[in-house]
Formats: structure tokens, sequence, C-alpha cells
């Protein structure tokens, strides 16, 4: 038999399990192997005979001649049917259900990502989940961050607010689940995924989406409903690595993608060291979800913790001319540290150069402020660093002062205490040595000389990243800003309190309301923000019909403003209020809600302006230079008194 005809013959065995190529070659090997093995000689027939060396006759062992003539048809026969056994036996065709689900069950650990979503229209909802022995799993939701097991129940904890909280029901139910058994069950993980649309049913191997090699994959229907499930599995490790479950009523549908690695540490499925951990305002609220996992490779799964101050004021650094430099001698001056890396930069100039040189022209002269550049380098020779940071410096004549790392971003005191992860960063320091945050924009003012009318507005900005970080207290604002105005309940849901600051202008016409949310049990400041008010204003409703617009404003504005000729979009049509000589002061938007379009008539429209005498005007601005092109007074001598209200239509 020639090699095209046992190849055939396996083929066609292997037909209805989906014959493997490669597979097919190794039995092919095997095949000729034992070809060579069969006798090639014909067997002696009746009568042959023969002498041994030492002339002895012995008669030879008689074969008929018809056997003799099948030897070689019954040898490859025998080697078909090895072959056969052996595609069959090895599994280049399929694995069984049944190894999928022993394999699954032997892994100590797993990792899933799972996506959930009600019908076709819906967002789908994630979910990250960790799987360790003992039935113990860790899950991510939005932002809740939920540990169970089978011995301790569930906890739940919200790291956007700091606190305990109790797990959303869907997520009690995935916990419920899984973590019924000690050892992990395939069929608990399908039976959870479906809902139980899927349970007790063994999925069936599907030959035509079997495209990959290396991959087996299965089909599962359920006998109660339409839905039906897939799993994707590895043919040589026989690990599934992907389920999807449908529901075609719908278009509902929940898929899993698995990950296998080392099992996390106890810390890592441990509620109580999570709980400790979200207290320590080090750390950030970003990095709370990921906290305690480790990847192999070595990489980072959120933002390091934010430096604790105590180990970076006993650090020491030097200045470019080698003298020793510490924070702890910076106390009682607002410090702005700007930390470059001395690779090569874009036009010579560092990161954040023009921001630092505006706020050294404002605040420079000032003997509780500084700038300094802590410059360093992350490949050796470090002192290269050295020299670009001396030559920035004398040709940009940057006035503040410079240190030097000299043992680079993982040796140097200075930024390992500021556990800085090799990139340029701003940090700003209190006058108690205190870092207050992590800033891309800087607003020292506040830092400076408190929070004022002036400054009020920058608050939120200010106090972003401490407020993300979850490290803003109650106790810390009111160090900062002393004794609330106002104090009363949060809107924004219960348990939470709110404070309310009040600066007015010199002429105590208007004012800023900084609202402070936070959360009663724990002092985390959850929310702030500020408030342009008028104290006493009026109140104007105007309404602008669409037919008084067409016919009586419209024919005023020059041809070219017009929205219809403007294809350009180069002008912009307002309709706001103004002192009696002046620009507009207050602005109406009409039906149009985007800042920077033009008005469009409709519905009322409210302001609450300051009491006194106006004008209702419209008015044409450019875009580019938002310079008034045109007005057109449409009412004069408007008066509105305090706390009056005035309904205006035109129409």
């Amino acid at each position: 038999m020639k090699d095209d005809d046992i190849r055939n013959a396996l083929d066609r065995l292997g037909k209805g399990a989906g014959p493997d190529p490669d597979m097919t070659d190794q039995v092919m090997g095997r095949v000729r192997f034992l070809a060579q093995a069969v006798p090639q000689t014909p067997l002696r027939t009746e009568g042959g005979g023969g002498a041994s060396s030492a002339g002895a006759s012995r008669r030879r062992r008689s074969v008929p001649r018809w056997l003799n003539m099948l030897v070689p048809s019954v040898a490859a026969l025998l080697i078909v049917a090895f072959g056969a056994v052996w595609v069959l036996w090895s599994g280049s065709g399929t694995v069984a259900w049944a190894q999928v689900v022993e394999k699954f069950s032997s892994v100590r650990s797993f990792a899933a990502t799972v996506y959930m979503r009600k019908d076709a229209l819906s967002e789908p909802e994630q979910f990250e989940v960790w799987m360790g022995g003992a039935g113990r799993m860790r899950i991510k939701a939005g932002s809740q961050v939920i540990f169970g097991s089978r011995a301790e129940g569930t906890r739940a904890f919200d790291v956007s607010e700091r606190k305990e909280v109790t797990a959303k029901p869907r997520t009690r139910g995935l916990i419920r689940m899984l973590g019924d058994k000690d050892r992990f069950s395939l069929e608990v993980v399908v039976d959870t995924f479906s809902g139980g649309q899927l349970k007790d049913v063994t999925p069936q191997v599907n030959k035509e989406e079997a495209v990959a090699r290396d991959l087996v994959i299965y089909d599962i229907q359920s006998p109660r409903s339409p839905e039906w499930g897939r799993i994707w599995a590895l043919r040589e490790s026989k690990l599934p690595v992907r389920i999807q479950v449908w529901d075609p009523r719908d278009g509902g549908c929940v898929e899993a993608v698995f990950t296998y690695g080392s099992e996390p540490g106890e810390s890592f499925f441990d509620p109580d060291t999570f709980a400790s951990r979200m207290k320590d305002q080090a750390v950030s609220n970003e990095s709370l979800p990921y906290m305690g996992l480790q990847d192999a490779g070595g990489r980072t799964f959120a933002p390091a913790p934010m430096p604790r101050f105590s180990k970076a004021l006993t650090a020491v650094t030097r200045t470019l001319e080698g003298e020793p430099w510490s924070l702890k001698d910076q106390l009682g001056r607002v410090t702005v540290i700007h930390v470059w890396d001395t690779a090569p930069t874009h036009e010579g100039r560092m990161p954040k150069q023009w921001e630092l040189m505006r706020l050294y022209e404002k605040y420079g002269h000032r003997d509780d402020f500084q700038i300094v550049t802590l410059a360093y380098t992350d490949t050796p020779p470090y002192q290269r660093g050295a020299d670009r940071a001396r030559k920035m410096k004398a040709d940009q004549q940057i006035p503040w002062l410079f240190l030097y790392e000299e043992k680079g971003w993982q040796g140097g005191e200075l930024v390992r205490a500021l556990r800085l992860g090799g990139h340029t960063t701003l940090y700003l320091v209190d006058r108690r040595g205190q870092i207050t945050g992590l800033y891309d924009v800087l607003q020292p003012e506040f830092a400076l000389v408190g929070p004022t009318y002036e400054n009020a507005g920058g608050v939120p900005l200010y106090c972003r990243a401490a407020v993300r970080a979850g490290e803003l207290t109650t106790e810390t604002v009111r160090r900062i800003f002393g004794e609330p105005d106002e104090v009363g309940d949060s809107p924004v849901g219960p348990g939470r309190g709110q404070w309310c600051y009040v600066y007015r202008d010199e002429r105590r016409e208007h004012e800023r309301r900084i609202a402070v949310d936070f959360d009663r049990e724990t002092g985390i400041i959850i929310d702030l923000g500020c408030q342009f008010l008028t104290p006493e204003s009026a109140r104007l409703s105007l309404t602008i019909t669409p037919e008084y617009w067409r016919d009586q404003v419209l024919p005023q504005i020059d041809a070219a403003y017009r929205p219809e000729n403007d294809t350009q979009d180069r002008y912009q049509i307002k309709v706001g209020l103004a002192r009696r000589e002046g620009r507009i002061v207050y602005s109406f938007h009409g039906t149009s809600r985007t800042f920077g379009r033009d008005y469009e008539p409709g519905p009322p429209a409210e302001r609450f302006p300051l009491h006194g005498t106006y004008r209702i005007l419209v008015t044409v601005v450019d875009h580019a230079s938002q310079e008034d092109l045109q007005e057109i007074v449409l009412r004069n001598n408007l008066v509105l008194e305090k706390n009056s209200k005035t309904e205006i239509v035109l129409e």
C-alpha cells in the first residue's frame, strides 16, 4: 500500500472527527516505521530447504502459498488499524468534554473578565473576577470591590466613597454560585453565566466552528429555552479560555474571557487587609481596585500610592553646585517641586516650563514661595543628566533652583521617597511639609493666601487630585477653610453632609459658594464645587417667539452675519442683558444648550441678574477675536429690583 493510499484511509477514518493534518503526518511516520518492520522477503514455501554451515540438514517450517501472498495486505491493514487507533486515541480530532471539565477543576486559580448585556441595545456591564483556593474570590464591579468565600461570606467596599457597603445583587449572585465549593467547577461556571438555563446539559463538539487547530469548540443548547452557549478550549492544555451564552429572544449575552497564572497572595483575597489599605490616604481611589495584584512580567495595573512625606522629608539630594538640600529645611514655605527627566526634550525646553515661568514672575519675589526643579536621568552615565540640566538652566535663563539626583530615579533618595515612576511630574508641598496632591495645573495662590472671593473659583481644580484620591477629609477642610458658614444635609444621598463657605466681592454684590459634600461616617470628602451667585438677585424670564425673531430681529442683522450665509461658522448671535453702556453680562441661550452656538428662539429662558438697569441686546460676535461686530437693542432702560420677578415676551 502506497503512502497516498494510507493517508486517504486515515483521512476517511478521521472524517467524523475533523482530521488534523499535523497528526496525520505523525501517524504516517509511525506507519512507515511499522512498514519497515514487516518482513519484505516471502516466507519459504513447502518443499524449500537448505543446510547449515555444519552441513546438518534442518527441515524448514511449511507455510501455505496463499498465506504468503496475503502477508503484505494484512500488514498494511494492521498498519492502517494502528493509525486509526492512534488518531482516535491521541485526540487529534477532538477533546472530550469530560477532559476539559477535569482539567479546569485541577487549576489552583484563574481570572475572568465577564461582560453582561441584558439585550441587544443595552450597554454591557463589566465584572473582573479573581478566583483562589478554598472558594475565595474577589470581584471588581464598577467602583465596588467585593470579597467572598464559602467560609466567611461576602463583604463589599465602594472605593469612590471609601467605605464598606452592600454588594450589588448581581455580584452577590455571582459569588454565591461560583464560591459554593472548595474546588472550581466548570459546570457551575456555565450554570452561573447562563442563569441556570444550561444546567445539567453536556456540551457537544462544534465541528463547523473549529477553524484554529489549537482550539476545540463546544456548543450547548438549553432544553428549556432558546438560550444556547459556546465554549472555546485549548486543545493541548484542555483549559477553557472563553464562554459565551446567548438569548436569541432579545439579544442578551454573557461573555467571559479566562486567564490562568500564579495564584495571588493571601492578602489579595483578605477583606480586612483591603479595609485597612482603604483608610490609607496615600492610596488613591484608582489604585485600590487592583491593590495586591501582581503581574508575573512586572507590569503595573494602577497608579502607585501617593508618597508618604515623612520619608521625603528626611531624604537628601544635592544642588547642581553640589550643596546638600532637604525638604525638612523648607518648612514654612510653599514649594513647587518640578520633577524632570533630563532625556532630550522637545525644542530644547522642559515640560511645564512656561507655566512655571509665569508662576515665578507672579510669586517668585515672595519669601514664602519657591520653585525647584529636581532633575534626574534613568540611564547611566548619570553625570550626563547633570550636564543637560546645567545647559538647560543656562540656555533658558531659568531663575529658580535646580537639584540633581546623582543615582538616577531608581537610586536617588528623594525620587524614591516620592515614588516616582520615571516621568515628569509636579508636586505642591504646603508650609507644613505635606504633599497636598499631584497636579497637572498649578493653583499655588490658594496655598499661599488661602481662599478668597478671587480664587474661590479655582478651589475645585486645586483640590481635584486630593478628592479623587480620597485623601481630603473634613479635618483637612476645617484646617484650611476654617469653620463653615452653613451646615446641612448633602443633596447627593443619605448619610452625607454638606458644608458651605461663602465669599463675597468688595461691593458685596456677588458671592462664590464653596460646597463641600462628605461622608458622615468616614469624614472623607466625596465632592467639592464652587457656585457663583448674586445675593438678592432679580429674576428675569425672557421669551422671544420664532415669529418675532424671524420678522423683527433677523432683518436687522447684516446679511453676512446671518446663519444661512455664515457657512464657515465665523460669527455667533447672542441675546443677553447689558448695562446702560457696555457688553452683554448675562446671556440667554434660548433652546440652544451648547456654549458658543447661536441664540435660538422658543421657550422662556431665565437669568438671575444683580438688581439694576439693563438693556436687552442682540449682539453679533466674531468667534476668533470675540469682538462685537453688531448690536441691536430690543429693550432699553429695563429696571430690575431686588428679589423681583419679571417676565418679558417678545412676539
